[in-house]
């Protein structure tokens, strides 16, 4: 069934989402959004944290930390997050957000 606006146009009728696409589209949102405008793209955000944790002595086999390990990190604190809570979807979410910008470092570095 369609709905038909005041202007003649039909507008799609809504469906809800799936909950993998909910989740991927709040990722979206989460990582394309204001984000960039409080803490820089996360790449630079990520390259800082590994400067700092290399700093503070943390090393990847035996070498500085590069900005994807900071991305890696972030998805094993959510994930053990969601072994104590599964159900809570922004752990879910920062995964998938975690997990674009972990590549997007790749890029960057012209690893990938």
């Amino acid at each position: 069934m369609k709905v038909i606006c005041d202007n003649g146009e039909a507008v799609p009728e809504w469906k809800p989402l799936a909950p993998r696409e909910s989740v991927l589209q709040e990722a979206i949102q989460a990582i394309m959004g204001d984000r960039n405008n409080q803490y820089g793209p996360p790449t630079q955000d990520f390259t800082r944290t590994a400067e700092a944790a290399t700093a503070l002595g943390f090393r990847f086999n035996g070498g500085p930390l590069d900005p994807h390990h900071v991305a890696i990190f972030m998805i094993v604190l959510k994930l053990s997050r969601l072994t104590w809570n599964p159900d809570k979807k922004d752990s879910w979410i920062d995964v998938a957000g975690y997990s674009g910008c972990g590549f997007e470092s790749i890029v960057e570095d012209g690893l990938g």
